[in-house]
C-alpha cells in the first residue's frame, strides 16, 4: 500500500513529478502514472486498484486537470474508496462547479503563490494525516527535482535543479494565457530569465 495517489493532467507532468520527488525525499510513498504502471498493463485495470491501495488522493489542481479525461474518473474512484482528498492548486484559475462540488470540503493548498513554501506545507499536511513525524521544518526537507543523478558535476546539477524550480514557480503563478507562452518558450530551450522578461513585457502592454 502506498501513502499517496497523485492525480494530474498530463500537461502538468513536470509539476506532478517535482511533487512526487519531494514526497519521496521526505519518506512519503506515492503512486503516479506512468512510472508506477508495469509495462504492458491496462491503465483502466491498474488505476482503480492503485487508488484503492492508497491512503490519500492528491489532486494537482489546475485548469488542465479540470478538463482532463482521466482526472474526474480518478476522483470518482477516490470518493468510492473514502480516500482523503488534498487539492494542490498550482495555478490561479477558475474552479468549475463540478470540481467545487467535489472538493468543496477538502483542505485545499493554494500553491501558486510560492511552490517551495507550499511543498513544505504539503509534506507536513500528509505526514499529519498519516500520523508520521513531521521533518519538513528542519534540514531533512528536500524538494530535489528529477535530474541526472549519474552526472558527476555537482555544480551542474545544482544549477539545473535551481532552473527547474524557477520554471515551476513561474508557471505556477502564470495565467492560462501566460502559461501557453511559457511552455512554448520552454520547448524552444529558453531559460527562465528570458521567459520572465517576455512575461514582464507582456504585462506592461
Amino acid at each position: 500500500m502506498q501513502d499517496v495517489f497523485i492525480s494530474y493532467s498530463s500537461k502538468e507532468y513536470d509539476v506532478a513529478n517535482i511533487v512526487r520527488t519531494t514526497l519521496t525525499n521526505n519518506g512519503i510513498t506515492s503512486w503516479m502514472a506512468p512510472e508506477s504502471i508495469p509495462g504492458g498493463s491496462n491503465y483502466m485495470e491498474v488505476i482503480p486498484s492503485a487508488i484503492a491501495d492508497c491512503k490519500i488522493f492528491l489532486l494537482i489542481l489546475s485548469e488542465s486537470s479540470q478538463k482532463s479525461k482521466w482526472v474526474p474518473k480518478e476522483i470518482e474512484q477516490a470518493l468510492n474508496n473514502n480516500l482523503i482528498i488534498i487539492p494542490f492548486q498550482i495555478e490561479k484559475c477558475e474552479i468549475s462547479k463540478m470540481f467545487n462540488f467535489i472538493i468543496g470540503n477538502s483542505q485545499r493548498i493554494i500553491a501558486y503563490m510560492s511552490l517551495q513554501e507550499n511543498l513544505r506545507k504539503l509534506v507536513d499536511t500528509i505526514n499529519s494525516l498519516l500520523g508520521k513525524e513531521n521533518n519538513s521544518k528542519n534540514d531533512t526537507f528536500n524538494q530535489t527535482t528529477k535530474i541526472d543523478t549519474k552526472s558527476s558535476n555537482k555544480r551542474a546539477l545544482a544549477s539545473e535543479n535551481s532552473e527547474t524550480r524557477k520554471y515551476l514557480e513561474l508557471i505556477a503563478l502564470a495565467s492560462p494565457e501566460e502559461r501557453k507562452i511559457i511552455e512554448k518558450m520552454k520547448r524552444k530551450g529558453k531559460r527562465t530569465i528570458e521567459i520572465q522578461e517576455k512575461i514582464a513585457k507582456m504585462k506592461k502592454k
